[in-house]
């Protein structure tokens, strides 16, 4: 079993041999490339859109560059993410301050987040986590401008529903878009996009609007490599075939688990989130990872914890103010595997995953996982 998806196959080495006939490896034509099919794919201007290093560097530059943050301020995000969410926040100048989750989305709760605001609030960071699509009507009530972090909401990005807000999309190779590593920006107007390509790239050639302005930093090295924007192109080619794979097999893991009392499917709010399958679980956990490996059906759980019960940020703060991240914490298991994501599975063994499943709740209660 391959611990990551496998992206062998004649486009992608197509795609390579290209860029090694060309002889030009950074700051080439496949990059530009890339960002007009993504354009393409948005419906945006392409000048709208950057293509960075990683997802990670997304999120960082668009933090510099966007014109209403203050230096200094503190960004509303939520408890539960990956640690490069925060540390793009911290890194771009910003102090992070974590809010509690939806318990159905487990994306950011806008009730928790307005309870959380003050004087130094300048924005708020929505992550779509799993690719589930937040509440999207109760953020905008805050009146916060909005940063996107959809590197994993490939799914239903289309509909942009945040008008005028920047997203950050990832191309790592666990994505249903990935390609190695790279991330892509969709900036909420030209003149930020042009920010952000000046940034990437040490801060040269800044756009002479923004020449003189003193709270914005040279810029560092965040340029996307021209095989990876190579790679990326044929990825996006393939978009719309891995999210029709992702929808199918969704829908046979959710009538795997429909009869069970132990194990459940996500909720109809998570039904945007094809990236991975996030089921809920109403038994010990040690007692359910016992149970689906007997089954033979893979799964994972810590490939994301809530932030305050990280090693290397527990500056966070403690779980007791964030009883819904608590819940993910103890409630959830991704079912497939780091080299099995839902985009990537074949149906055939997802197949096989949800027959097993209708037995969760047998085996949860049988003697041998009891004993455990």
């Amino acid at each position: 079993m391959r611990d990551w998806p496998d992206f062998s196959g004649t486009l992608y080495e197509e795609a390579v041999a290209r860029v090694l006939r060309s002889g030009c490896y950074t700051e080439g034509p496949e990059t530009a490339a890339l960002e007009r099919q993504a354009a393409g794919m948005f419906g945006v201007d392409p000048g709208r859109v950057v293509a960075v290093s990683s997802g990670t560097a997304a999120l960082e530059l668009i933090l510099r560059a966007s014109h209403w943050l203050r230096p200094g301020g503190a960004i509303l995000m939520p408890a539960v993410t990956f640690t490069a969410t925060a540390q793009a926040v911290e890194a771009a100048g910003y102090r992070a301050v974590l809010c509690d989750v939806d318990p159905e989305r487990w994306t950011l709760c806008p009730a928790d987040a307005k309870r959380r605001m003050n004087s130094q609030t300048v924005g708020i960071l929505s992550v779509d986590l799993d690719g589930a699509k937040p509440d999207v009507a109760g953020l905008l009530e805050l009146n916060l401008p909005i940063v996107s972090d959809a590197c994993a909401s490939w799914g239903w990005c289309h509909d942009r529903s945040f008008p005028m807000a920047s997203s950050a999309y990832s191309l790592n190779q666990t994505k249903i878009a990935g390609c190695g590593e790279g991330g892509l920006v969709v900036a909420e107007s030209c003149l930020v996009a042009d920010e952000i390509r000046a940034l990437r790239c040490f801060g040269e050639e800044r756009p002479a609007a923004l020449r003189r302005r003193a709270d914005i930093p040279g810029g560092g090295n965040r340029k996307m490599t021209e095989m990876t924007a190579a790679m990326a192109q044929v990825s996006l080619s393939l978009l719309r075939s891995r999210i029709e794979r992702a929808r199918t097999n969704q829908g046979i893991l959710w009538l795997g688990l429909q009869d069970q009392e132990l194990i459940a499917a996500p909720a109809a709010a998570a039904e945007t989130a094809l990236h991975k399958f996030r089921a809920r679980i109403r038994t010990n956990r040690k007692e359910a990872e016992f149970a689906l490996a007997g089954l033979k059906v893979p799964c994972q759980h810590r490939e994301v914890s809530p932030l305050y019960a990280h090693p290397g940020l527990a500056c966070y703060g403690e779980g007791l103010g964030f009883p819904n991240a608590a819940r993910f914490l103890r409630e959830t298991v991704v079912l497939g595997s780091r080299g099995q994501p839902l985009w990537h599975a074949d149906p055939m063994d997802v197949g096989r995953w949800s027959q097993a499943m209708r037995r969760f709740d047998d085996k949860v209660t049988s003697k041998e996982v009891r004993n455990v």
